[in-house]
């Protein structure tokens, strides 16, 4: 009779993996971890936190190796926003250099590719060179009030112009998953 506990211990672990995986979806953070896939560069994305609060849409990035100034090269992020789900791809995208004197702009985004529509309303990015951390910050009315947001990243690193390091987080035109306005 060992095995009808065993059992029951199983579909219990089962029951807690499906109710553990299906509360990141309504959450109001989720993050996504990267890894080291990018490590010929000093910005390979490791992780990306989004929360979802009720006033604004926060992304937090780390990065192995951030630099204010780089010999390496020049090196700069987009943030791709999704907030319709009917839509496919993302609405709007925040693009930024990594050094100091770099300047980012929140535009519309149309089939993956960015537009010269800004969009302006109160954002704000900051780089933290000596944490390795960059951190925007989106009012929702900015982007819709949407009820639910999900978040890709893309890090190019032109050090080698004929072979430019592209980091995709959590992958190549995919995303997080979705994060309900807590």
């Amino acid at each position: 009779m060992k095995t009808a506990p065993r059992l029951l211990g199983a579909l219990a672990a089962v029951g807690a993996l499906v109710v553990t995986g299906s509360g990141a979806a309504v959450a109001a953070t989720t993050t996504i971890d990267d890894g080291a896939d990018a490590t010929a560069s000093l910005h390979d994305v490791l992780t990306t936190t989004i929360k979802h609060r009720s006033e604004r849409v926060v992304v937090r990035t780390t990065y192995t190796d951030l630099r204010r100034h780089s010999d390496a090269g020049p090196a700069g992020t987009t943030i791709h926003l999704d907030t319709v789900p009917e839509r496919k791809g993302p609405e709007f995208a925040l693009t930024t250099g990594l050094q100091d004197g770099t300047d980012y702009q929140l535009v519309k985004v149309r089939r993956w590719k960015l537009t010269t529509t800004q969009v302006d309303c109160a954002h704000d990015l900051r780089i933290r060179w000596k944490r390795d951390v960059t951190r925007l910050r989106v009012d929702r009315a900015c982007i819709g009030d949407p009820e639910q947001v999900r978040v890709s990243q893309k890090m190019v690193d032109q050090y080698d112009g004929s072979h430019p390091v592209i980091d995709w987080a959590p992958g190549r035109k995919r995303f997080s998953a979705w994060v309900s306005a807590g």
